[in-house]
């Protein structure tokens, strides 16, 4: 009998757009269709639908968000990191994506106050926190999330 034919799943992050953070070291794939707005320094990047992209206060919010908390003079774990962000305590989901040991956190501990997701990871000390805090939509950004997390690169 005749061996079945396996037709290769299309990578869905092939012909996404790229951001490169030569001050940070890390390339990111976003969806083709989103922008991103940058802030603080290239502190914040957020992506989302380019008419949807808000800056005030010297903040920049969209569906998703990277933030950059820069680096400690201490070497820091993943555990580290959250007490960091957060005083409260919540429930924590430990993963790896790539090389990458990420916490998933659902907290109402965003920067924005606001009910959220956010994926945080650690590179040399820096404490790197993706979040999404479109309150009606996080859990269906949630995936796209880790799809972008798995293109990010450290060229560093």
């Amino acid at each position: 009998s005749e061996a079945p034919t396996l037709t290769p799943i299309p990578n869905p992050t092939t012909n996404w757009k790229t951001y490169t953070s030569s001050q940070y070291g890390f390339s990111i794939k976003y969806p083709d269709y989103w922008a991103y707005g940058v802030r603080n320094n290239n502190l914040q990047i957020a992506f989302d639908i380019p008419t949807h992209i808000e800056q005030s206060d010297g903040l920049v919010s969209g569906k998703v968000t990277l933030e950059i908390i820069p680096s400690s003079t201490q070497a820091l774990t993943i555990d580290d990191a959250i007490k960091k962000i957060s005083t409260t305590v919540f429930p924590v989901k430990k993963s790896n994506v790539g090389n990458l040991e990420v916490a998933e956190v659902h907290s109402q501990a965003c920067p924005s106050n606001n009910d959220c997701i956010t994926l945080t990871f650690i590179h040399k000390n820096n404490i790197f926190q993706f979040y999404s805090n479109a309150d009606s939509e996080k859990y269906q950004n949630l995936p796209i999330m880790y799809q972008m997390l798995s293109t990010l690169n450290f060229t560093n």
